[in-house]
């Protein structure tokens, strides 16, 4: 039986710590000098995942008594990307908007200076109209432009994973009840 309680519960908690650690995470490859708007930020992906293995373990064996349907899996999965990519996503909004706009402006920078050094190959595997396009564009990249990379980046992997790592975690306890679903536990409120 589906508890939407404490699933809600659980995978929004998971999906908010995820959305903060990679803010985290992006503050550290800021602090380090590392451009946080680069690449390397997308290795915060391993923090969403490690998270979602996490959560949907809890749930499985804690709230559902080692059982869980592929459905759950993927729903815990999906959710969980989507918070941590809001929560993260808003956060570099702020700071590149509010608090520290140098970094929006290096990261337009070292774009600008990418597109100029591949400008020959660009143009024969194109044309100069659309490498004018695309200098223009990149010089006009806002902090909402970063938030919706962000927010896409996170639902195109939610998408990719969300059903590989749903059916790792769905492997079901083959003890001598196979047949029969257990009744869910109850979980006891901490007051």
């Amino acid at each position: 039986m589906f508890q939407t309680k404490h699933f809600l519960k659980y995978t929004i908690i998971t999906g908010v710590l995820a959305g903060i650690l990679c803010y985290c995470y992006f503050l550290i490859l800021l602090f380090l000098g590392v451009h946080p708007l680069g690449l390397p930020k997308e290795l915060n992906l391993g923090i969403i995942i490690i998270l979602v293995f996490a959560c949907q373990y809890y749930y499985k064996t804690e709230i559902r008594n080692g059982f869980l349907h592929l459905w759950e899996g993927m729903s815990i999965c999906f959710l969980i990307f989507i918070v941590a990519g809001f929560i993260n996503a808003s956060a570099i909004f702020l700071h590149v908007t509010y608090l520290n706009t140098n970094v929006l402006t290096q990261y337009i920078q070292d774009n600008l200076r990418l597109l100029t050094q591949t400008k020959a190959q660009f143009i024969t595997q194109f044309d100069l109209k659309a490498y004018q396009n695309l200098i223009l564009q990149t010089s006009k990249t806002t902090g909402i432009a970063i938030f919706k990379d962000e927010i896409y980046k996170k639902i195109f992997w939610a998408i990719i994973l969300t059903l590989p790592i749903s059916i790792v975690m769905r492997k079901q306890n083959m003890g001598p009840m196979q047949e029969i679903e257990r009744p869910i536990k109850s979980v006891k409120s901490r007051s």
